[in-house]
């Protein structure tokens, strides 16, 4: 009985580590998607653009908290002369979580060809 418990626990504790690891991953590539959008409204070109969702991601990182991702966008908007409101910062913020969970999902269990006909999931 002992040993049942221990390999539930495990493969709970597994489970956990896992689901927090997508979190994180689908959470960077939002904030990295919503700096591209708000880079494309401060009218960034391409370089400026991908080191200010760097700069997003990174951000991201240290605070988790969504809320806080959308305040310091919407401020730098407001700051750049943008009226942008708030809640279209966070519709975006919104949609860009379904897009970046799409995109890493479909990543891993879209089908690819193996060369021989066969198709195997990445």
């Amino acid at each position: 009985m002992t040993r049942s418990l221990e390999k539930a626990a495990n493969v709970e504790t597994g489970s956990f580590a896992w689901n927090a690891e997508w979190a994180f991953r689908i959470r960077n590539r939002r904030n990295r998607l919503l700096g591209l959008w708000a880079a494309s409204h401060l009218g960034l070109n391409d370089a400026a653009a991908a080191a200010y969702a760097r700069k997003l991601v990174a951000v991201g990182v240290d605070v988790a908290r969504d809320t806080v991702i959308a305040e310091i966008v919407h401020t730098e908007l407001q700051t750049a002369g943008l009226a942008v409101p708030l809640t279209d910062v966070i519709d975006a913020l919104n949609s860009l979580s379904c897009q970046a969970y799409h995109e890493l999902v479909g990543a891993v269990a879209s089908p690819i060809s193996t060369g021989s006909g066969s198709l195997v999931l990445s």
